[in-house]
């Protein structure tokens, strides 16, 4: 059962604030982003399969911040351990009188909840026995139509450093427009589609959604896949807390741990790793060249650990792309004959550029409560936006845009059987169009923009600077409560709401709009 219920108001910010506190106050101290994290239950049982209660589980990982994660079995056997980051974990189950069993290498994706019951064995003599390499490949509570790309997937899989390009590993997800190679495609948004309809999207980074309000599916806010922990995207199936159709991409980002680790990586890519489809017919059309690459270099490098162990850890990531190709039919000026189109102009570059800067902490209160604080920037550049065939380098305009994504966010279990999530923080970006700023303006000062209407060329200089800005504040809180053996089978209850605050901005006019969401949901039942 999916309820859902959207309230579209045009009132003051401070109406959806009070809205979320009233929900926060009410629902009480999820460990965060209870979509993002996972979970592994089960039964723990002798030979004969009666109930063991009383059994210690003990849970150890790299992924975890703390040593380990302890749970006892209760009286039926059953046992939780919640709620988890992705990563590969390590499950060992005590008690006296029995043999010790361990499970090793459980591999658990975002958002996974892994079945993982426990037959223990009489021993005299205390024994161990390790099983590895069986990892639950079955989510017994989600019917999502999903697929969960790794840190290590993203690394070595030939695809660009482009965050959207992380959807064409996505079986039925595919972008419009040319292919990405080698990063070609980078710094494009391409409008996604999901098995061949082109449809809207949900894009969280770290519970914050920076999708666009557009309903192509992309994203104005720009970054590299380097900083990426592990991301899930969803095609089908999707419960009430994604409040549009289609994909949905739930990212959770890297983070410092007790031992300290980095990754540090740079690549380049030549002209000779390139071919040429350039022919008579190109050249009859006055085309001298078609799109060449002049080069593309990329550096990233990160670093994590701990301030304190077992008590604050930190993350910080940095990565720089930057591309130059040539476009079909691009000059920087008109040849020998000082005109334009007659084939003998001089080739211009076009440069793509993406920096991008990455924090993240992490601070355990106690035992029960947590706290995160993530904030990232990236910053897309392109010096000659616009350019083509039909306007050459003067005509060109220099665009800057900065993207911001950042949160702060409460990680909180009441109970073992209760947990709260609230996440508050912004993402958005600044469109900085400035044709002074160009390399070319003072080339063309006192040369105003015209268009040749029987050739289309346009010269001069760029006819407008302008800047724009677009983002949204948000406030998501959710309540889980989580029900074994009620009415015949296992219960996950979840209600939450998510309150946007959108802002854009043109000049100086500006639109605002405040949407506030409450969601219900219920996890399918299943037997025990």
């Amino acid at each position: 059962m999916d309820l859902q219920v959207l309230v579209w108001s045009r009132c003051a910010f401070l109406r959806a604030v009070v809205a979320s506190m009233f929900v926060v106050v009410n629902a009480m101290p999820v460990i965060a982003q209870v979509s993002a994290l996972s979970s592994i239950r089960g039964t723990v049982s002798d030979a004969t399969g009666a109930a063991l209660p009383g059994v210690t589980v003990t849970l150890t990982s790299p992924a975890l911040q703390v040593a380990e994660t302890v749970a006892v079995t209760q009286a039926d056997g059953s046992y939780r351990v919640g709620e988890l980051p992705p990563g590969i974990y390590r499950l060992k189950f005590e008690l006296s009188g029995f043999n010790t069993l361990v499970r090793e290498e459980l591999r658990l994706t975002v958002g996974f909840e892994a079945r993982v019951d426990a037959p223990l064995t009489i021993g005299t003599v205390q024994e161990s026995v390790t099983v590895s390499g069986e990892s639950p490949v079955v989510d017994f509570a989600k019917t999502t139509t999903a697929a969960n790309l790794s840190k290590d997937q993203i690394a070595i899989l030939p695809v660009g450093r482009g965050f959207q390009q992380l959807y064409a590993m996505t079986p039925g997800v595919n972008a419009t427009g040319a292919p990405d190679v080698g990063d070609s495609q980078m710094n494009n948004r391409q409008s996604l589609m999901s098995f061949g309809v082109q449809t809207a999207s949900k894009i969280e980074i770290e519970g914050i959604n920076i999708a666009t309000d557009a309903g192509e599916g992309g994203t104005g806010v720009y970054m590299s896949s380097f900083s990426v922990e592990e991301a899930q995207i969803k095609t089908s199936g999707n419960t009430a807390e994604v409040s549009t159709p289609g994909i949905s991409m739930t990212t959770v980002l890297k983070s410092g741990s007790n031992s300290l680790h980095g990754t540090y990586t740079a690549a380049g890519q030549r002209p000779k790793l390139q071919s040429s489809n350039l022919d008579d017919r190109l050249r009859a059309q006055k085309v001298s060249d078609t799109t060449p690459l002049r080069y593309y270099w990329e550096t990233s490098g990160d670093l994590g650990g701990r301030i304190t162990k077992d008590k604050l850890w930190f993350y910080v990531g940095t990565s720089r792309q930057e591309r130059s190709t040539g476009l079909l039919g691009f000059v920087a000026g008109p040849g020998a004959d000082g005109k334009y189109l007659t084939g003998d102009e001089p080739l211009a570059d076009y440069i793509n550029g993406l920096t991008q800067y990455t924090t993240k902490l992490s601070y355990q209160l106690n035992n029960a409560n947590k706290l995160v604080g993530v904030y990232q920037r990236g910053t897309k550049l392109q010096p000659q936006q616009g350019a083509g065939r039909f306007r050459p380098l003067e005509a060109t305009i220099d665009y800057k845009n900065p993207g911001w994504i950042y949160k702060g966010e409460l990680q909180s279990s009441l109970t073992s059987r209760m947990f709260l999530n609230v996440v508050a923080g912004y993402g958005g970006l600044f469109a900085d169009y400035s044709a002074p700023r160009s390399p070319n303006a003072n080339a063309v000062k006192g040369n105003p923009s015209r268009t040749d209407l029987t050739t289309g060329l346009t010269t001069g200089a760029y006819w407008n600077s302008e800047n724009s800005t677009e983002g949204k504040y948000q406030v998501d809180s959710n309540l889980n409560f989580l029900h074994d053996r009620f009415l015949g089978g296992h219960h996950e209850l979840k209600f939450g709401n998510t309150i946007y605050w959108q802002s854009y901005s043109l000049g100086g006019a500006a639109a605002r709009k405040a949407t506030i969401s409450w969601y219900l949901t219920r996890a399918k039942p299943r037997r025990l």
